[in-house]
């Protein structure tokens, strides 16, 4: 998606919301306010790569009404839902789903500047974009100003931190760009080379740890680069590592792909479905796809203690992906309340800052050392 460079605010106290224009300044985001749905439907300021910021109620209308407008305008852009109402907030998301629509994020009212900064993510965005043939894979990581770090994933049943997520990060005092900035810039030939040092540093730990890992892949690249990772899988533990496709993907493989993900699975690959609950997929298309996990987006894990409705979605995804032999991890865990749903549902493992926020090395070891207690 294009960079975001301004931030909608749609809300009839948006006076109320003027902190957002603080809190974005450090993204260099300009913000415009609309203090009627009629007001931003008139706009024709929204441009591609925007970010929306819309309460579910407004005055006598709602979001369902300005989902409609960005729907007709077909305008791709970042989409955050907030309210005090949790079950407005889900159902406008659904709502956003039936037209196509992906929703970044939903606030609880009252939020702070820190808690919007986080919905919109770590991308850089508001920075100048970067030239594909000065983005190096290799420079960066020899520089320090791309890294590898860990979340940990605790497992429900035995309390015990036995796999990591490991992503991929722009060092935050490099002074350069954010990683989605930095993987939109990369060409093919560098997502190939991203992928390929994923891996190595996911099998590297693996070697040397008791710990499973799991990275993030992009489809087509993995599909372009299939025999050579299979080759590095053939060489190491491949059984613990797990390669997460997002729903999204999964739904729509093209025949190379299915071919691609299977010859991985022979080579002893474990393959995840990233960020489920954000398409329309269902578990019939799903099958193609040889996965032995689904990770719950947060979207649909935050606020399911005040949500009955989150509830039963939660205990109908857990118990049918039990049914097909798949384990499941949600992720964006982070209060106590919701973690307690999840046991209840018999949720396989969670991730999110409730357990850990995202640690280089040294941090893994100390978060490690801490929770079994030898600290």
């Amino acid at each position: 998606m294009t960079e975001t460079r301004t931030i909608h605010v749609i809300d009839d106290i948006a006076e109320e919301l003027l902190f957002v224009r603080l809190a974005v300044r450090r993204r260099r985001l300009r913000t415009v306010f609309y203090d009627t749905v009629e007001e931003f439907v008139a706009s024709q300021a929204l441009a591609p790569g925007d970010a929306v910021l819309v309460d579910v109620h407004i005055g006598a209308r709602d979001a369902i009404d300005v989902l409609d407008s960005i729907a007709a305008r077909a305008v791709p852009c970042r989409l955050l839902l907030m309210s005090g109402d949790l079950h407005g907030l889900q159902a406008a998301r659904n709502y956003g789903a039936t037209l196509g629509l992906r929703i970044d994020g939903m606030l609880k009212k009252p939020f702070d500047g820190a808690t919007l900064l986080k919905a919109l993510g770590p991308d850089g965005a508001g920075d100048a974009p970067l030239a594909a043939d000065t983005v190096d894979v290799d420079e960066a990581v020899a520089r320090g100003s791309l890294v590898a770090v860990m979340q940990p994933q605790l497992t429900l049943a035995s309390g015990e931190v036995r796999s990591v997520e490991i992503l991929s990060r722009m060092r935050a005092n490099a002074g350069g760009p954010g990683i989605q900035q930095f993987i939109d810039a990369l060409s093919g030939a560098q997502k190939q080379r991203l992928l390929a040092w994923n891996v190595d540093t996911a099998l590297d730990l693996v070697a040397r740890t008791p710990l499973d890992a799991s990275i993030n892949a992009d489809i087509g690249t993995l599909t372009e680069t299939f025999a050579a990772v299979c080759a590095r899988l053939r060489a190491a533990p491949a059984n613990r590592l797990t390669i997460e496709i997002t729903e999204q993907q999964a739904d729509s493989l093209s025949a190379a792909s299915v071919h691609a993900l299977h010859k991985l699975a022979l080579a002893g690959a474990r393959f995840s479905i990233d960020d489920f609950g954000t398409g329309q997929s269902n578990f019939q298309r799903l099958s193609r796809f040889p996965f032995q996990e689904i990770k719950i987006d947060r979207s649909l894990v935050q606020g399911c203690a005040g949500s009955r409705q989150r509830r039963v979605i939660l205990s109908s995804i857990v118990a049918m992906a039990h049914q097909l032999d798949a384990s499941v991890t949600a992720e964006g865990v982070e209060n106590p309340p919701d973690l307690t749903v999840l046991q209840e549902i018999g949720c396989d493992a969670v991730q999110g800052y409730l357990v850990s926020q995202p640690l280089d090395g040294d941090g893994l070891r100390a978060f490690l050392a801490h929770w079994r207690g030898d600290a």
